[in-house]
């Protein structure tokens, strides 16, 4: 290798390059925390036409087990080139950044020592159909939609101390209840649609303009620092919205967008949403997006993603009756599913999971939304009920509280004072109960019971949801005995002992009470 064009750091445990905050190289620069933010800036003085185009800058990186990964750099302005990048295993990481044009770069090493910081959003590393974090035993994401204005400087400026810090109030409301993760509908791209995006002040990440992406960032920080998970509602490739549709700037447009925020370990991928291959969608996407154009696209995100985040695309409703068209794609890692959105809760669990992969974990994206008025007008009963049968499916649940479209009542203007809080303390309260069970060890089984919707860790615990009081039958054979006990799914310390057994089992739910979970253990 000629180095005559590389700049030497020889970081670890003696020189160290400058990190994420740039300050001259120093002792507390040798190390990076895993999950944590390493980021160097590249000299290059040089000048182009064009800064984007014009030069590429890449950096080659061998982790501590000789794995290799090629990631791009980035241009930030001002004459200013970075690398940013996410380290998640423990050890002593190189890299090599370099220039297209034979410009200097550099070489150089960081260790990557055990922080605080929370995990890699990613497959549960233990049970893979389930959403998980890197390095958490289990992780119950709590999804809330929130509609186009949600990233608007014109709503709120995070520099703005007199706007009224809008944001931050949901945010603080969020968190009071719970959420840990916001489905959000302009993003990546604005949707420029009167009633949707159109008027808010969202940063446009096509044409490329650092300025733009900075801003951005600024709020992708405060999510990070709350650890709140990020769900792009419209995607890379938006309705309605701006992105390229030449294959060349497509390619340069996702190795920006990655460039720059691929390494925060709270987002999630998609491709393209809302219902992209909806037949209806096709005049939101100008016709440049089709089966085909999803297919290439995620492949290449995926390619191009070194971090190896979550990756998707939104759904039409047609996905929970014949089937998700992407679910056996490798690039593919979750299926996220707009319906069924109904009032029939065996109809509800079937169209989630035929769609649910069992190594891949599922989200119900667009399946509970409350006050939509393209969905059920669903009671209080229905909002418990209905979010225990998406839980017991697997999915993940992506609440929302609407009055008229996914942009209008509470989920989309923000406004405190028109919550309907009765709607999250519902929803909420199934979820507590869900968090404290071991769910994690858990698949669906519909095959072990006659009704109602099943959880299994095989041979060892069971969960079994009923929507209504009856009878289930269970089909189980082992040569050891189980316990048994009903939990009242309205009063969780309402609890009443049921049979031991160890065959083929009927049970029947108690006479008192409306739904009712069945609880099965191996006894000891």
């Amino acid at each position: 290798m000629d180095k005559s064009n590389y700049s030497f750091v020889i970081l670890a445990f003696f020189v160290a390059v400058n990190l994420s905050n740039c300050e001259p190289a120093s002792e507390k620069n040798l190390s990076v925390g895993k999950y944590e933010l390493f980021e160097i800036e590249i000299p290059n003085d040089k000048e182009y036409h064009d800064f984007y185009r014009d030069v590429e800058l890449s950096i080659r990186l061998e982790n501590p087990n000789g794995e290799t990964f090629i990631h791009s750099g980035f241009y930030d302005g001002d004459g200013v080139w970075k690398i940013r990048f996410s380290p998640d295993a423990l050890g002593i990481w190189s890299f090599e950044a370099s220039f297209s044009d034979g410009s200097e770069g550099m070489i150089g090493a960081f260790e990557c020592v055990v922080s605080d910081r929370p995990g890699r959003v990613m497959k549960n590393e233990k049970n893979p159909f389930w959403l998980g974090k890197g390095g958490s035993v289990k992780t119950l994401f709590r999804s809330f939609h929130v509609g186009d204005r949600f990233f608007a400087y014109n709503w709120d400026d995070p520099k703005d101390e007199s706007d009224g810090n809008l944001r931050t109030k949901f945010l603080d409301w969020a968190q009071q209840n719970k959420y840990n993760m916001l489905s959000i509908a302009s993003l990546y791209t604005n949707r420029n649609k009167e009633g949707r995006g159109a008027g808010w002040h969202t940063p446009e990440l096509w044409p490329l303009d650092s300025k733009k992406y900075r801003k951005m960032e600024v709020i992708l920080d405060e999510l990070k620092e709350r650890d709140i998970t990020i769900f792009p509602f419209a995607g890379f490739f938006g309705s309605s919205g701006a992105w390229p549709t030449n294959s060349d700037d497509q390619v340069l447009y996702i190795k920006y967008i990655l460039a720059r925020i691929g390494h925060y370990p709270n987002i999630i991928l998609s491709v393209a949403g809302p219902e992209p291959l909806f037949i209806y969608a096709k005049k939101y996407y100008d016709e440049k997006m089709h089966l085909e154009d999803i297919l290439r696209l995620g492949q290449l995100i995926d390619s191009l993603d070194i971090h190896s985040h979550i990756l998707t695309a939104h759904n039409d409703k047609r996905a929970s009756k014949y089937g998700d068209p992407f679910i056996d794609e490798p690039w593919y890692s979750m299926s996220t599913i707009q319906g069924p959105t109904t009032e029939n809760r065996d109809e509800l669990y079937s169209g989630l999971s035929m769609n649910h992969h069992r190594y891949k974990p599922s989200y119900a994206q667009e399946t509970l939304w409350a006050g939509n008025k393209y969905q059920p007008n669903y009671s209080v009963d229905d909002l418990r009920k209905h979010t225990y049968t998406i839980l017991f499916s697997g999915s993940v649940l992506n609440f929302a509280d609407m009055d008229g479209n996914s942009s209008s009542g509470f989920s989309g203007t923000l406004d405190l004072n028109i919550r309907n809080q009765n709607r999250h303390d519902v929803v909420h309260k199934a979820w507590d109960w869900f968090d404290s069970i071991p769910y994690q060890e858990m698949t669906s089984r519909q095959d072990e019971v006659s009704q109602g919707y099943c959880l299994a860790n095989e041979g060892e615990e069971y969960y079994v949801y009923l929507d209504f009081p009856g009878k289930v039958e269970m089909y189980l054979d082992f040569p050891y005995m189980f316990n048994s006990e009903w939990i009242n799914a309205q009063k969780h310390d309402d609890k009443r002992p049921g049979s031991t057994f160890n065959k083929k089992h009927f049970f029947s739910t108690p006479e008192d009470g409306d739904d009712w979970i069945l609880h099965i253990y191996k006894r000891l």
